[in-house]
């Protein structure tokens, strides 16, 4: 599309990547949002990969989708260039069926966030990316919640102030280090925090709370999900993602090994970033998935969502970002002069 000025970059790392995700570029076509289509290898051409990465803000894009599969470093490299929220696309593989794809993008390390959306997900990829571009635009959103039969009409808000909403199931169990630092975060971003718990049960009540989102102007949701044999609530963020077009963060957490068991033999992810309909198979959903326990990654996502519209939260996004690769520098820099000794105390 070249009517319009492209506000979302989608990103392959082969050719061979295009056919895959042409849902992609096949509802933005009819959202019409327009993109601009890329090949770089983080492997190939790393250069400029990363180059591009970097002049993405410059160039005027709000988002980049980057489709990779196997190996699949593509999403993280362009999301440790760039403050931009990068969605990442796990492309399907044939000998792993994308599951190398998909964990090789969502366990991104503390404060390189990428969302991740399920395996071969491309149209959720794009409404996701949709979402993020038009979240400050009333029109485009009434639009794209035409296009996804999103119920209720949509209030005209006010935006003073950046709203970060938090949803989580009453009793969920975080871990308080964690939650505290990612509140915290958003609070030194800049940006207002609004908690509301939910009955996973109260269809109602769960509709109720996401419409008192959008009408306060939430920038994004981030939904807490618990992974645990006695308890599971990982399907949230791909439930709340059905009802509205404000984008959803989907945030799992679990104390201790959350990987499969003889009881939970599918991918683990699977629950957050698909909606399982009663006797059909189960759909994708537009969620940005992060990894398990990365309660800062959550927080950092929305606040580049927010840095989008808000200049002054993007900056201090980038100081944050620039103290975390000050540390890096300083840790090179003592075991060059100092060796290992300091690190193994």
């Amino acid at each position: 599309m070249k009517s319009q000025k492209a506000l979302i970059e989608i990103r392959t790392g082969s050719d061979s990547d295009i056919p895959k995700i042409r849902k992609a570029y096949e509802f933005l076509d009819s959202a019409g949002i327009a993109y601009s289509p890329r090949i770089l290898s983080a492997h190939r051409t790393p250069e400029a990969m990363a180059s591009e990465a970097r002049r993405l803000s410059e160039s005027g894009f709000f988002v980049s989708i980057a489709a990779a599969g196997g190996a699949a470093h593509l999403p993280g490299m362009t999301a440790s260039e760039t403050v931009l929220p990068v969605i990442g696309l796990p492309v399907t593989t044939a000998n792993l069926n994308g599951q190398d794809s998909l964990y090789s993008i969502i366990q991104m390390p503390d404060g390189i966030p990428v969302g991740c959306v399920g395996i071969g997900d491309s149209e959720s990829a794009a409404v996701l990316a949709a979402q993020i571009v038009c979240n400050n635009d009333i029109q485009k959103r009434i639009k794209i919640r035409a296009l996804r039969r999103i119920e209720g009409a949509l209030p005209d808000t006010n935006r003073a102030k950046p709203l970060a909403g938090i949803v989580m199931a009453a009793g969920t169990g975080t871990d308080n280090r964690k939650y505290s630092e990612m509140l915290s975060l958003l609070e030194q971003f800049g940006l207002q925090v609004k908690i509301l718990d939910i009955d996973p049960e109260n269809d109602d009540g769960v509709k109720d709370t996401v419409r008192k989102l959008e009408a306060e102007g939430a920038v994004a949701i981030t939904v807490i999900g618990e992974l645990g044999r006695q308890r599971n609530t990982n399907h949230l963020p791909a439930v709340v993602s059905e009802i509205t077009d404000v984008p959803v963060i989907g945030l799992p957490i679990a104390k201790g090994f959350a990987g499969s068991t003889p009881d939970n033999q599918q991918d683990i992810f699977r629950g957050m970033l698909h909606l399982a309909q009663p006797g059909a198979e189960a759909k994708g959903c537009p969620v940005a998935g992060m990894g398990i326990n990365r309660y800062v990654n959550a927080g950092l996502f929305t606040a580049q969502i927010a840095g989008l519209f808000f200049p002054e939260v993007q900056q201090k996004v980038k100081a944050y970002r620039e103290t975390l690769a000050e540390s890096v520098r300083e840790k090179d820099k003592l075991i060059r002069s100092e060796g290992i000794t300091p690190f193994l105390k």
